[in-house]
């Protein structure tokens, strides 16, 4: 095939994008688009070289993959070999088994299923994966397994007219996606199915141009990078993806390799020296930013500010040089390194093989927990969530306590409910109590959904509605507790990056997806509703959210140095995040409402914090950014009782 400069420059144009996307910069929140012009120009080439040899009657399955090998493996191999030691140094356990099952899944080319069943794209967990960006290798991958015999079959059958069937799954494929959004886009994103149509797009162009060639026109060549940098610059972590929303970007590469000729304006833009050099170490530079990204961010406490992300992208480009110089390139072609069919695929076999037992054996092992100080692995096993365990099931009541006793509180929430529900377990049962509980993952209300709900969404609402109904109607509860996230219904998230931590100055992060107004709407009703039927009613005050696991940051901070003070956040922001809801509860009409208040064992007048010390050691009170561990919810449980009136205030003076 004639090499054409401005391929390699539109290389530069999708690498940059995704490098910055990962580095956190919000000027190019659809960055993640760039994998999709990289899987139309997979698409493009791929089967340019195959039409031709197929045309030339010189396809050779041994020599395709021979020349796939040489391509990817050997850049791909060093930087799995680079993370290794890493991995160790810097990883506690539960990260490092993680990090082995993604070796092991790169390594069999399965990774975009293995990040499919473990990950969300765009959550803050994902930025911790060092081998997240694999998923697009494997897609890849996966496709040249597939594409050539069935193209090769196509050919012999139908020559040209091959493109038909090319065309028939690219539109399956495409259906798929736009299917699968509404399943659940977070899988969709992995998926192979939902992918191929990309990558067709490109091969539907390849045939096109076999056909006619390229059409110079400066003003569809325009319209297709203008659609791409729409997308780049438009696109954001809230958007669905892949799918109608991937036209953009697909269409766009589409447009620029069949119109973007010699001659044209975007094409001498491409073909500048500059684009094309950091075109030709793109790959490199995909495989290297991820890995420094990852490990930057498992290896401090809090974010890295916008200044070191900005230095870290330069050295994944500058890293990405020396990598195409002296591990791509020495294997390109016949190098002396591999002078042979038989040498690429018996390193090739070698090579993976490692990998695979690495992340088997490190896998089996638990990420090595023995290699971390014990002080730091208990710090790290400090996470656990406790659940309430019924003693009686009546419907959805979960009744916990004392068993054989009647009971006349219940209480109704989310996630966090639950954790309370297991701290106050023991002490019920000791006091000859029963409470019932009615625990879901939506906000104790009635009628309240989030905007554009989920399906789970929806019956988690319209249960705990009916729920509602059922106890403000049922005569022998005279109390019910209301618990939750509660500022996550009001605003969603605390944070953007929701395990790392401070996204570049912006501690808050309001979702435009939530509605205060539909929100204090429902609680009001909820409230009214209790009240006519004479209920007491409690509502538990949020707890502090924050933005990281303050046990990794402690076992970090025990491990590799630092200070626990870093860990404090400033009482101002818990006042900020949940402004709304205590508003509400100052209302006038609610006065008859009782906040519990749990924030005073929390904070104090200037900051909050999310560990202890007991018996001389710092320990961890929460297990992720918002859910108090075991540790955290004994702190509290005894007062939130006692606020409630279910325990005697006598044993508290006793002792």
């Amino acid at each position: 095939m004639n090499y054409r400069r401005e391929i390699d420059g539109l290389r530069a144009f999708a690498i940059i994008p995704v490098i910055l996307f990962h580095a956190g910069f919000n000027l190019f929140s659809g960055g993640f688009a760039g994998v999709d012009v990289f899987f139309v120009i997979s698409g493009y080439l791929i089967t340019t070289v195959l039409l031709d040899e197929m045309i030339a009657g010189t396809f050779s399955f041994s020599n395709f993959y021979e020349r796939r090998a040489r391509r990817l493996l050997p850049a791909l191999f060093f930087v799995l070999l680079a993370c290794l030691p890493f991995a160790w140094a810097w990883m506690l356990s539960a990260h490092l088994s993680d990090f082995a099952a993604s070796i092991f899944s790169t390594a069999t080319f399965l990774s975009n299923f293995y990040f499919f069943s473990q990950v969300n794209y765009f959550s803050a967990n994902a930025e911790m994966q060092p081998l997240l960006h694999t998923w697009s290798l494997a897609v890849e991958e996966q496709y040249y397994l597939l594409f050539p015999p069935a193209l090769l079959a196509a050919f012999t059958l139908w020559k040209m007219k091959a493109i038909w069937l090319v065309a028939f799954f690219t539109v399956l494929s495409f259906y798929i996606a736009e299917y699968a959004l509404y399943e659940g886009a977070e899988r969709s994103f992995f998926f192979t199915g939902s992918r191929i149509w990309e990558i067709g797009a490109g091969s539907l162009a390849a045939f096109l141009i076999n056909k006619r060639g390229v059409t110079p026109n400066n003003g569809l060549a325009f319209l297709g990078f203008i659609a791409i940098w729409i997308a780049f610059l438009g696109y954001d972590k809230s958007t669905p993806f892949p799918g109608r929303y991937a036209l953009l970007p697909v269409l766009g590469t589409t447009l620029l390799i069949l119109y973007a000729g010699t001659g044209t304006w975007v094409a001498r833009l491409l073909s500048m020296r500059i684009f094309v050099g950091i075109g030709l170490i793109s790959y490199s530079a995909y495989l290297w930013h991820q890995p420094i990204f990852a490990f930057t961010r498992l290896r401090l406490i809090h974010e890295p500010s916008w200044q070191v992300m900005l230095i870290l992208s330069l050295s994944a480009l500058i890293i990405a040089t020396f990598s195409w110089r002296f591990v791509e390139q020495p294997f390109r072609g016949k190098s002396p390194w591999l002078p042979k069919r038989i040498h690429v695929y018996l390193s090739s076999v070698t090579g993976l093989l490692f990998f695979i037992t690495i992340g088997i054996w490190a896998y089996s092992m638990n990420g090595l927990p023995e290699r971390l100080p014990k002080n730091v692995s208990k710090l790290e096993q400090m996470t656990s969530l406790h659940s309430a365990s019924c003693i009686q099931k009546n419907s959805n009541t979960c009744i916990i306590g004392a068993v054989g006793q009647s009971y006349d509180t219940i209480m109704f929430g989310d996630s966090h409910a639950n954790v309370y529900a297991s701290g106050f377990q023991q002490h019920l049962e000791r006091n000859d109590i029963s409470m019932g509980t009615v625990i879901g993952g939506c906000a104790p209300v009635i009628n309240h959904i989030k905007h554009n709900p989920s399906k789970s969404d929806a019956e988690c609402s319209a249960l705990m509605s009916e729920q509602l109904l059922i106890a403000s109607d049922n005569n022998e509860i005279d109390r019910i507790i209301l618990s939750a996230e509660w500022a996550y219904y009001i605003h969603g998230w605390r944070y953007e990056s929701r395990l790392s931590s401070y996204r570049y100055g912006s501690s808050l992060n309001t979702n435009i997806d939530q509605n205060p107004s539909e929100f204090k709407q429902a609680f009001l009703a909820t409230i009214a509703l209790l009240k006519r039927n004479g209920k007491q009613i409690y509502v538990i005050e949020p707890l502090p959210e924050y933005s990281l696991r303050p046990p990794e940051a402690l076992a970090k901070i025990e491990w590799h140095g630092g200070r626990t003070e870093n860990l404090l956040m400033p009482v101002e922001d818990y006042r900020s995040r949940n402004k709304t809801l205590l508003e509400i509860l100052n209302m006038s009409e609610l006065h008859e409402v009782n906040s519990v208040n749990v924030s005073q064992h929390f904070c104090d007048e200037t900051v909050c914090w999310p560990y202890a010390k007991a018996q001389g050691q710092i320990v961890p009170l929460y297990s992720d950014g918002n859910h108090l561990n075991g540790f955290g919810v004994d702190s509290v449980a005894k007062s939130i009782l006692l606020q409630i009136g279910l325990l005697p205030t006598y044993q508290f003076a006793m002792k």
